[in-house]
């Protein structure tokens, strides 16, 4: 990262209202953002969860059957 001879603070005063707006905008979602990135990594523990149906199903069956499931729901 290229190293930058003002703080930010000060750069930003040197800009008009409306610029300083978009700034605190810009920074808010950044912000925002990355508040919602997840704390950790998934588990993954339901992984190999349907491995007793293998053997009755495939996978695209059980895809179709499942989006049925979702799609019968009011």
């Amino acid at each position: 990262m290229a190293e930058h001879s003002q703080p930010i603070e000060d750069l930003v005063r040197t800009l008009g209202p409306e610029q300083q707006e978009a700034v605190r905008r810009f920074i808010e979602a950044l912000v925002s953002k990355g508040n919602n990135a997840p704390a950790c990594e998934p588990a993954f523990r339901w992984e190999g969860a349907l491995s007793d149906m293998r053997e009755r199903f495939t996978s695209v069956e059980l895809q179709h059957a499942l989006l049925a499931a979702r799609t019968d729901r009011p």
